[in-house]
C-alpha cells in the first residue's frame, strides 16, 4: 500500500503566537544564562549595593535587548517566516510541499522540504511543530485545526515519524 498524501486547508499562526513559541523555545534552552548573572549580582549586592544596580540593569535593559536580538536573528529567518504566512501544505512519502498564498513578492511560492531535513516533531499549544536540521531555532508550526479531520492528522504524524527512522 502506497503512502497517503495529506493536504491541509489554508493556515498560518499569528505573529504573537510565533513570538511566544520562539521566546519559550529559546528561553527554555538558555534560561540559566539569563538568571545566573542576575542571581550572582543580587548575592553580591549584600557586599556592595552597586551590584544591585547592575542586577536591575540586567533585568530591565540587557535581557530585553538580548531577547530583541534573538527575535531579529531567528524570527526574521526565511524558514521561520513561513509560520506567519498563509499557506497550504501537502505531505507525502517524499516530503512536505508548502504553497504560499501571501503575495510578498516571492518569486517561487512553492517550497519543497524533504523528510530528512526534519530532525524532530513535537506538540506545542495546539500545533504540530516540525524542527529542521538547518538550525536549532528553525521550525514550522502547523495548527491542528488546519487538518481536515483526525485521519489526516494521524496520517501526517505517521508520515513525519517514518522520516526519522
Amino acid at each position: 500500500m502506497g503512502s497517503r498524501t495529506v493536504e491541509t486547508g489554508s493556515f498560518c499562526i499569528s505573529g504573537s503566537h510565533f513570538c511566544r513559541m520562539l521566546a519559550l523555545w529559546h528561553f527554555g534552552r538558555l534560561w540559566w544564562a539569563y538568571v545566573l548573572p542576575v542571581v550572582v549580582c543580587a548575592i553580591l549586592s549584600f557586599v556592595d549595593i552597586r551590584f544591585l544596580l547592575v542586577a536591575l540593569m540586567a533585568v530591565f535593559v540587557i535581557i530585553p535587548m538580548v531577547l530583541l536580538l534573538v527575535y531579529v536573528a531567528y524570527g526574521m529567518d526565511p524558514v521561520n517566516r513561513y509560520n506567519v504566512m498563509k499557506k497550504t501544505l501537502a505531505a507525502d512519502g517524499l516530503g512536505i510541499t508548502l504553497i504560499i498564498d501571501e503575495e510578498y513578492g516571492m518569486k517561487n511560492p512553492v517550497v519543497k522540504m524533504e523528510w530528512n531535513a526534519i530532525k524532530c516533531r513535537r506538540a506545542s499549544s495546539g500545533c504540530v511543530v516540525l524542527c529542521f536540521n538547518l538550525s536549532r531555532s528553525r521550525f514550522l508550526a502547523i495548527p491542528v485545526e488546519a487538518f481536515n479531520d483526525e485521519k489526516d492528522l494521524h496520517s501526517f504524524i505517521k508520515l513525519s515519524g517514518k522520516s526519522r527512522q
